[in-house]
């Protein structure tokens, strides 16, 4: 037996405060509780698995041997046993041995090199169904994989997904299956805000070239000052064409364009999270804004588009608020990013009672770099 308290936070030190980590107590038959807990601190986002990451544009050569232009490094056979996901393929392939930068999948699952196409986008599934996931005291965790769970709940505490890599990264999203209920506490966010497809210039990958958009290029993305476009169309006569599935939404939201030097960079899109439970309470906040262009130089960078939040639960509950908001143009002439899309599903939501659910357009500051446009909302 276990008497006391099990703690696992971060410590203080010059140059900030760690991240908490992990405890799992299981006693008996049925799921046991793994618990991050900051002790009321808010530490570095600390991960909750072994991270794959969500990697794109694979380049399988060899037999049963998968490697990624972005992919690692990763410390040997770390990942051994994880499940990877691959885009079009409703099976997975088991992870038998990694290096630094190459998997080893098992010859009874298939061979990569034939059923993948070079450029597809993979990620690893964890299955944590044995454990019923507590995040709290003030604690941010980092998901990048999808993860099964018993359950989860945040109280206190932030969950969120890594940034987007530019030209070779797979579209990230925070995606979580709960055999059980999910509770986001009034204290509690879900926040992706800017960690879409990035904005031109916020990283050094051909700035110049237009914000990033759907399938993690730049060269069809939003250009001149203009928004970056998703559920709805950035502002702006540059802007990017409006993507995705307003009935099955999964994608962040576009970048926007820089303004007229490197300085004004455009804002990167919202992420995407995608939740799915029994009974879903939500009395925080999900959030998947698009971040405002840069106000520097000459102030006219454009906003990123708002990103996803799919929800679907048998019960869906909660006071919450729910925003894919496209972020707001430099102040001098960037266009306005476009909203993102929200999409929820229960069979049962006389208890969701939400403060708002908006995909609003951000705002621009132009008359030719005007607001962006409303993204989708459908459900109850």
């Amino acid at each position: 037996s276990v008497t006391g308290t099990l703690t696992a936070a971060g410590a203080d030190g010059p140059l900030g405060r760690g991240g908490a980590g992990t405890v799992f107590v299981r006693g008996g038959v049925g799921p046991g509780t793994l618990t991050v807990d900051g002790g009321g601190f808010a530490g570095v986002a600390s991960p909750l698995v072994r991270q794959l990451g969500r990697r794109g544009s694979t380049t399988q050569s060899t037999a049963f041997k998968v490697s990624f232009k972005s992919g690692g490094p990763w410390l040997g056979n770390a990942l051994v046993g994880m499940e990877l996901a691959c885009a079009g393929l409703a099976s997975t392939f088991t992870i038998t041995a990694n290096d630094q930068s190459i998997l080893t999948t098992d010859p009874a699952d298939g061979d990569p090199k034939t059923l993948l196409p070079t450029n597809t986008q993979c990620w690893a599934v964890h299955d944590l169904s044995s454990a019923e996931v507590v995040i709290r005291g003030g604690a941010t965790v980092i998901v990048d994989d999808a993860l099964k769970v018993a359950g989860l709940t945040l109280e206190g505490a932030t969950l969120t997904h890594p940034s987007m890599v530019p030209s070779t990264g797979g579209d990230q999203r925070l995606e979580i299956e709960s055999l059980g209920p999910i509770t986001i506490d009034a204290a509690s966010v879900i926040d992706v805000t800017g960690r879409g497809y990035t904005g031109d210039c916020v990283q050094a990958f051909s700035c110049g070239s237009g914000g990033f958009t759907v399938g993690n290029v730049q060269n069809v993305g939003s250009k001149t000052s203009s928004g970056g476009s998703y559920g709805g169309k950035g502002g702006g006569n540059a802007s990017g064409a409006a993507y995705g599935d307003a009935a099955a939404p999964k994608l962040p939201g576009g970048g926007g364009a820089r303004g007229g030097t490197s300085a004004e960079k455009g804002g990167s899109g919202g992420g995407a999270i995608l939740l799915v439970g029994t009974a879903v309470t939500i009395d925080g906040t999900l959030r998947a804004d698009g971040n405002p262009g840069l106000d520097a130089g000459a102030k006219t960078g454009g906003g990123g588009a708002g990103g996803t939040v799919a929800v679907t639960a048998e019960t869906l509950l909660g006071t919450g608020l729910i925003s894919a908001n496209g972020g707001t143009g430099a102040s001098a002439g960037g266009g306005g990013g476009g909203g993102g899309r929200v999409r929820l599903v229960a069979t049962t939501s006389v208890g969701w009672t939400p403060v708002g659910v908006t995909v609003d357009g951000g705002t621009g500051t132009h008359a030719t770099t005007p607001n962006g446009a409303a993204g989708t909302v459908s459900g109850p």
